[in-house]
């Protein structure tokens, strides 16, 4: 399973496609991305890892935020 699946179960392929018209959105996914990409090195150390886990975490509930609010918006209009 991909790490987007696993943090987002049952909206990440709804999130990929809302990114495509939401700046904020694409670009919280786009540090997203690249957080995993960190935390998958096994070359870095552990304070580093912490550090990474640490932004992840922060991504996910950003995302999940943005995606709740874009929700709500749509549910709206």
């Amino acid at each position: 399973m991909l790490p987007l699946e696993q943090d987002f179960p049952g909206i990440a392929d709804e999130s990929v496609l809302a990114a495509a018209s939401h700046a904020a959105l694409k670009d919280a996914l786009s540090d997203y991305e690249h957080t995993c990409g960190r935390l998958s090195d096994t070359g870095i150390p552990a304070d580093d890892r912490v550090h990474w886990a640490e932004i992840h975490a922060e991504l996910v509930l950003e995302i999940r935020q943005i995606f709740v609010r874009l929700n709500q918006q749509e549910n709206t209009d």
